[in-house]
């Protein structure tokens, strides 16, 4: 298993319908995993998504344990708040 890059040891990858995101997530997300202390919306970050399409996030905890969660895009104006990606 391969972790995503360093001072973001936690991260594998992010996808979209099966299309690798995670460059693109990553550059919002900020290398401190705080969003450089914004609220970004979904059209922000997933700016070629549209709504219905299915974003999958896969991260290891500090513990070692791989975790993994998903989400529709229902609003492109909502915001997008990863907190639950802190490793």
């Amino acid at each position: 298993m391969k972790f995503y890059k360093e001072g973001v040891p936690g991260w594998i990858f992010v996808t979209a319908n099966h299309k690798d995101i995670t460059d693109t997530v990553m550059e919002k997300y900020g290398e401190n995993c705080d969003c450089d202390g914004k609220l970004w919306r979904y059209h922000e970050v997933f700016s070629d998504c549209e709504i219905g399409d299915n974003i999958n996030f896969e991260f290891i905890s500090e513990d070692g344990r791989r975790h993994w969660f998903n989400t529709f895009i229902y609003d492109k104006n909502q915001y997008f708040n990863p907190s639950l990606l802190r490793t």
